[in-house]
């Protein structure tokens, strides 16, 4: 049986919560979410804010994201 091993991710000041199935074995090796080459998570996000994204703990936390 795998463990979920990667630690949520929030702040104070969070406003929105994003909910997800287990994460991939990509996510998993790498330690954070949506890690897996082929997910498109990260391409969306970065589409409907109009932002690269470089850092993602930093992008989400701008954005109020957890």
């Amino acid at each position: 049986m795998e463990k979920h091993t990667i630690l949520p991710f929030y702040k104070k000041d969070s406003k929105v919560l994003i909910l997800g199935s287990f994460p991939s074995r990509k996510s998993r090796e790498d330690g954070f979410y949506y890690a897996h080459p082929r997910n498109r998570f990260w391409p969306i996000l970065s589409s409907i804010f109009e932002e690269e994204i470089k850092d993602k703990k930093a992008f989400l936390e701008k954005h109020h994201i957890a």
